[in-house]
């Protein structure tokens, strides 16, 4: 089964903007995986059997070394569960998820909405 993980800065982004979409992947037959800061949603994400994986981000921050451990956490984790695709919304998902993902080989697509 293809496993694609949509990566976002809130699992109420996720809830509220991507859940039709992810819900026709899993019809399917995709194995979709969401990647965000765990919040009042992400117990949601999980009753629509969308494995959840949680990471920090500081959305509002500039500092170089809390980007560059995102970029980190994001490859470690990549690497770790192992996406045929990760699709990527928001700013800070769509630059540091897209540069671990290209570190890896991972195909990735990048999606600024709004």
């Amino acid at each position: 089964m293809k496993k694609i993980a949509f990566v976002v800065n809130t699992s109420w982004h996720i809830y509220n903007f991507r859940l039709g979409l992810i819900k026709a992947l899993q019809a399917e037959g995709y194995q979709v995986v969401a990647i965000s800061p765990k919040d009042d949603y992400t117990p949601q994400l999980i009753a629509n059997d969308i494995e959840h994986y949680d990471v920090t981000i500081n959305n509002i921050g500039t500092n170089p070394f809390e980007d560059a451990k995102l970029t980190y956490d994001y490859f470690r984790l990549y690497r770790r569960i192992k996406p045929d695709l990760v699709m990527h919304f928001t700013a800070k998902p769509n630059i540091y998820g897209s540069m671990a993902a290209g570190l890896l080989g991972i195909p990735a697509i990048s999606s600024i909405t709004g």
